[in-house]
């Protein structure tokens, strides 16, 4: 009798740690806790002189990326050109100055300048986005006298977020 006892109870016990351990489980499934989109962070990287905010907005059939880029180089920079290859569309994203004006473009020290692109896309808001591009740029420091340097630098960077519904 005791052996058969200790079964029920071995059980019992058992059970009800397996089924909130279920339960708890499933509370977390059902709320998206376990989303790419809260699991990822956002991120906008093309090193510290060149720090950069983004933003994707979708409506389902095209998508904007924004990317708001400022120059915390001691000197002005010509930007000559910044192009993103998303991960989840099949060509190369050239983005361009959001005010109409057109690469190389001149950023003073402690400006900023956005650039967006537009593209074909079934993105959902909520989901997160990752983009690698590159940048490259020129110095046209207070030595080179108004002409900047003829010799581009590239920097590749990355961008990581989030989509938002217009």
């Amino acid at each position: 009798m005791k052996k058969g006892q200790a079964a029920i109870e071995f059980m019992f016990t058992y059970g009800w740690a397996i089924l909130a351990l279920v339960l708890v489980t499933s509370l977390l499934l059902s709320t998206s806790f376990f989303s790419p989109s809260v699991i990822v962070g956002e991120e906008c990287n093309f090193g510290n002189n060149l720090p950069c905010r983004a933003l994707l907005v979708s409506d389902g059939t095209t998508a904007v990326l924004s990317v708001q880029m400022f120059n915390s180089f001691p000197y002005k920079v010509s930007l000559n050109s910044f192009s993103v290859l998303p991960s989840t569309y099949e060509r190369r994203l050239d983005l361009m100055p959001s005010d109409s004006r057109t690469l190389p473009l001149n950023m003073s020290s402690g400006s900023n300048q956005t650039f967006t692109a537009t593209f074909p896309s079934t993105l959902v808001a909520g989901s997160a986005e990752r983009f690698f591009g590159n940048l490259t740029y020129s110095i046209c420091a207070s030595e080179l006298g108004e002409q900047c340097s003829t010799h581009s630098n590239l920097i590749s960077g990355r961008i990581t977020s989030k989509v938002v519904s217009p």
